[in-house]
């Protein structure tokens, strides 16, 4: 038989879940398909998507540790299986380190199609696989550069083109052109391709994109380094973070980024954005807490059903920041988000109460099992090997000589 509260957590993850989905249905989500490198530690915009309410991302983790027949597999997994697939289903792919190589003419094709006449965004590093898996086949078309070699180390910072739309010119009076870099990628833009920014005082391009030839072509975007850990590092708690990870606007610029390629108005208020975003991000992190607490003290039949009404009342709350945070009232999103956010660390409290309530129980019970076997197992000794009140002497055997 399922416990009562066992039943109530299951409801409470699901109606969570079917509330954030209605949210994100009912606004206009950056939708992403991420190929490659597909993890937070490895990869900033993945980092980026898990933070920001703003996109949605799939992902196919393929790379060159994979045999041919591990990537075709992948494929048939998570690759979009038709045409329409693709360009209905995501605004922008993300390339990172991507083994493409063995994809037939006809997925290089819809691939092709995707880019240059369905509007469909791109960001791609490319780390060996330029080599190996872009230059032979017809992807190396596509991006604006013509050649990706040289990798080395020497400290740099980034300058951005002031004379190009303010994609990234609000960064640099936050000091983001002060973020010191490390190793880097020689690029070739080709003719036709914006260079973003550069690295000073290497005087290489860092930033290169450009619409490949099309009818609808979409914003095709590379940068050097292979996502140097140091310049796009976010810092913190982020997943892309590490020795030498200081910059703190990273994930705002990406945004910026892939908000220019779909035709969205860019963001300004950077600052109060980035509060907002942390804020929502704080709240999910409060909330795992408190179900993992939940979770646990469910384990041992303790009722959480009170606490359960109090968080799916919470969730609808959520959802109306959420909401203000999708239609850029991040002063609305953040006063909502903060009074959740108090409301969640109230319940956080309560369910430690609950789970130091069984866990005095369980102490309890364990010691009077214990309590109880030590004394039954006292008495009988005592009885048996003490007293001996069960022991009856027995005649004593003797040898006798014939």
């Amino acid at each position: 038989m399922v416990h009562r509260s066992s039943l109530i957590f299951s409801f409470l993850l699901l109606l969570t879940t079917s509330l954030f989905s209605q949210a994100f249905a009912e606004s206009e989500l950056i939708s992403c398909f991420v190929i490659g490198g597909t993890g937070p530690t490895g990869n900033p915009l993945v980092a980026c998507f898990m933070e920001d309410p703003l996109f949605t991302y799939s992902a196919e983790p393929i790379g060159s540790m994979h045999t041919l027949e591990e990537k075709r597999r992948l494929d048939r997994l998570y690759f979009p299986r038709t045409r329409g697939d693709l360009v209905e289903g995501y605004d922008v792919m993300v390339m990172i380190d991507a083994r493409m190589g063995h994809f037939t003419t006809e997925r290089l094709a819809d691939l092709d199609y995707a880019f240059r006449d369905a509007g469909m965004a791109a960001f791609t590093t490319f780390g060996l696989s330029w080599v190996s898996d872009w230059q032979p086949t017809t992807l190396y078309d596509l991006v604006p550069i013509s050649a990706y070699e040289n990798y080395g180390h020497s400290l740099y910072t980034v300058s951005f083109n002031g004379n190009l739309p303010p994609v990234f010119t609000p960064f640099v009076e936050l000091g983001m052109e002060k973020i010191v870099g490390e190793s880097y990628h020689t690029m070739v833009p080709r003719q036709g391709a914006t260079v973003w920014a550069e690295m000073v005082p290497i005087g290489l391009p860092f930033l290169v994109s450009w619409g490949p030839g099309g009818e609808d072509p979409g914003e095709f975007w590379v940068t050097s380094g292979a996502f140097d850990r140091r310049w796009w590092g976010a810092g913190g708690d982020s997943g892309w973070s590490g020795e030498g990870a200081v910059n703190p606007y990273v994930f705002d610029l990406i945004t910026n980024l892939i908000l220019y390629s779909v035709d969205r108005p860019l963001i300004f208020d950077i600052q109060t954005r980035k509060e907002a975003r942390h804020l929502i991000s704080g709240i999910q992190s409060q909330k795992r807490l408190v179900f993992d607490l939940m979770e646990w003290a469910d384990r041992f039949g303790a009722d959480i059903s009170p606490i359960s009404e109090r968080l799916v009342d919470l969730e609808t709350r959520a959802e109306e920041g959420i909401s203000k945070y999708l239609d850029r009232d991040y002063a609305g999103a953040i006063e909502t988000m903060e009074a959740i956010s108090r409301s969640v660390a109230e319940i956080g409290l309560d369910a430690v109460r609950l789970k130091d309530q069984v866990m005095f129980w369980v102490f309890v019970v364990e010691w009077l099992v214990v309590t109880s076997t030590a004394s039954i197992t006292g008495v009988v000794v005592w009885a048996l090997m003490v007293r001996r009140r069960l022991y009856r002497d027995m005649g004593r055997t003797r040898l006798h000589a014939e």
